[in-house]
């Protein structure tokens, strides 16, 4: 992935398909962030969360992301770690370096090769998801941000 060095500072230069892949909100390698984290549109983390994550957008976690939390968004890609439970309303991809260890539900699944995923899959429909809302979170889950990871 190409450098860009501003005065001594590096910067990771992501190339995305189309601009609206673009996250919005970007928690760096090296960022450590505790409890509620929402965000509207599009989010990526290369860092460390730990509690529920919520995101009307495309949630992207990057190789080098771990995270020990719950998380419902429009659309996921893992490429790092997740301990806990995803709720993705249109897309879930993991990728060749992504390792979940918990329950998946999404309308539509993409699993690459060397993936490693210990946990349930369900696969819901997209009318649950209307807009930037979610009408029904997790199904199948009573309370999934009450659930212990």
């Amino acid at each position: 992935m190409p450098v860009i060095n501003l005065k001594g500072i590096e910067l990771k230069k992501f190339i995305w398909k189309t601009i609206t892949d673009a996250p919005d909100t970007y928690i760096a390698a090296g960022t450590n962030f505790e409890g509620s984290l929402f965000s509207e549109k599009g989010l990526r983390i290369d860092g460390v969360v730990k509690g529920s994550i919520e995101s009307g957008g495309h949630l992207i976690v990057g190789t080098e992301g771990i995270i020990e939390a719950n998380i419902k968004a429009r659309d996921v890609t893992i490429g790092g770690e997740v301990k806990g439970n995803i709720f993705a309303a249109n897309r879930l991809e993991i990728t060749p370096t992504g390792k979940i260890k918990g329950d998946i539900e999404t309308d539509k699944l993409i699993i690459s090769e060397g993936v490693i995923f210990e946990g349930h899959c369900h696969m819901t429909r997209s009318e649950i998801y209307e807009g930037n809302e979610i009408k029904e979170v997790f199904p199948t889950y009573n309370n999934p941000s009450e659930e212990k990871i």
